[in-house]
């Protein structure tokens, strides 16, 4: 891959990464099983020199990160470089035994999890020099001293540490990106010039040239040595699973969303399922406290999830899920009219029959009923008021039905709940026919007038002023032509709040 600049930028919570100035791929482990060999061939081993570098974004920010590895502690220990805590960290041994290694690394911590960086070693006749960003660094040995690593025969491992009884950890989590190994020991010059620009493969003592340009995943994915020379021709890839290892651009790696594919919560169900698609993941954490690919809920509310996709890099999202009413109405069919002693019959009906649930009328006189079928010998003229809860008290309609008198009768409320539910309301004349002369007085307890009205249909609504009245025991007079013949009505009602 090309690298154009180098834009260190602090690390985005939950790893997310930092922007870099580069174009097209780079190669992801997981830093669980994944990493590459590349056949054993002299010119990986020390020579008369070597040098080994490449850019790196890793995930994690403690351990021992392999980059590169040609070892094993069998008498075939050449050398490794990985990240430790942060620092580059350089071994190597001179008996190819692993238990008498030269260890160099860095004074200080300059490897920033979740930003690109280049590092190299330059192994020369004389000396160790590490550098990170194209900056030789100041280094110490942490065990033993100068030497030249032996030449083995193990292949050399990217990402990846092999154990004495051939076991493998300490593996690489992150990006990793125009990985070159020389046969000799580069020049601080040629380090910092050839960094940030790809090779043509013909540079002399170049050995090993991944560019990481290569597309594919998990087994499909073999890194050709762009290096012009027969061996080693290529770079296989070891412990593949759940997609990985694979190539991306910095930028969509940077930009990898996780999404949460939730189902709907209606009242007719009474759980749903949050799920995560694609391979699986290295660790998934939901908000309900499941760590499986999917979890089961039963409410509505907001749900999240924090999935680490690769070692130590975890990325978050969250779902706010509601509860779907349904596409149900409620209706009222039945008889309408009342005349006195006349009896009244209203049904109450689901366009959706299989829906169970509670049926409550409320009345005109304040009283109530229960189903969906309400039947009353001596009905009264006004609202009926039906509420359908389901039965898993999520889904409410309501339906509402005004009935209407007779010709020539009327009815007069004995109770009023100025609420605003839409059931006696106000108290007022309900009638069916043509009304002339009408006259309303309201009395007080104590004989006051406090509402009068020549309107038919005029209602009082338990206010003076706009000021709500006390609850209790009110008078009336109502004087009226029905049809053309006079009556006279008095009496009480009551005011209910």
């Amino acid at each position: 891959m090309v690298l154009r600049n180098i834009f260190l930028l602090a690390a985005l919570p939950l790893c997310l990464l930092s922007i870099q100035a580069q174009t097209g791929k780079s190669l992801v482990l997981d830093g669980c099983t994944n990493y590459f060999e590349v056949a054993d061939d002299d010119r990986l081993d020390y020579q008369n020199g070597l040098t080994v570098e490449a850019w790196i974004r890793p995930n994690c920010s403690e351990g021992n990160l392999m980059v590169v590895a040609k070892e094993w502690c069998r008498q075939e220990f050449a050398y490794y470089l990985s990240v430790n805590e942060q620092r580059l960290f350089y071994s190597f041994s001179t008996s190819g035994n692993c238990t008498t290694t030269s260890q160099v690394e860095t004074v200080e911590q300059l490897i920033t999890p979740g930003e690109f960086h280049h590092i190299a070693v330059v192994h020369s006749p004389t000396e160790v020099t590490l550098y990170v960003d194209g900056i030789e660094r100041s280094a110490t040995y942490v065990s033993g001293n100068f030497g030249r690593p032996i030449n083995s025969n193990e292949p050399l491992r990217i990402g990846a540490y092999q154990a004495v009884d051939r076991s493998f950890f300490a593996y690489y989590s992150g990006l990793m990106d125009e990985l070159r190994v020389w046969s000799s020991a580069l020049p601080a010059g040629e380090i910092a010039t050839r960094m940030n620009g790809p090779l043509t493969g013909n540079e002399e003592n170049l050995a090993l040239y991944l560019d990481m340009e290569e597309s594919g995943s998990g087994s499909d994915l073999t890194l050709g040595n762009k290096a012009n020379i027969n061996n080693p021709s290529s770079a296989v890839p070891v412990g593949v699973g759940n997609g990985t290892p694979y190539t991306i651009s910095p930028a969509e790696y940077a930009s990898t969303a996780i999404n949460i594919n939730a189902e709907e919560l209606t009242c007719n169900s009474s759980s749903a399922t949050l799920s995560l698609p694609g391979a699986a993941y290295k660790s998934v954490v939901w908000s309900t406290g499941e760590t499986g690919s999917s979890t089961q809920i039963s409410a509505p509310g907001t749900y999240s999830v924090v999935v680490e996709t690769e070692a130590c890099r975890f990325l978050t999202n969250s779902v706010e899920v509601t509860t779907v009413t349904s596409n149900n109405s409620l209706t009222i069919e039945g008889f309408m009219a009342i005349c006195p002693g006349t009896p009244l019959d209203l049904t109450a009906i689901l366009d959706d029959f299989d829906v169970q649930g509670t049926y409550t009328w409320a009345l005109p006189d304040m009283g109530a009923a229960a189903g969906a079928r309400l039947g009353l010998e001596e009905a009264l003229a006004g609202q009926y008021v039906v509420t359908f809860i389901d039965a898993n008290n999520c889904d409410t309609l309501t339906a509402t039905t005004e009935v209407l008198a007779c010709e020539g009768a009327y009815e007069i409320p004995e109770l009023v709940s100025p609420n605003g539910d839409g059931v006696n309301d106000e108290f007022r004349l309900y009638y069916k026919g043509s009304v002339r002369d009408y006259a309303l007085l309201i009395f007080n307890r104590w004989g006051q007038k406090i509402f009068t009205t020549n309107d038919p249909n005029g209602a009082w609504d338990g206010t003076i002023g706009g000021e709500p009245q006390e609850s209790g025991s009110y008078l009336y007079v109502m004087r009226f032509s029905l049809d053309r013949k006079a009556r006279e009505e008095s009496g009480g009602f009551s005011l209910i709040k």
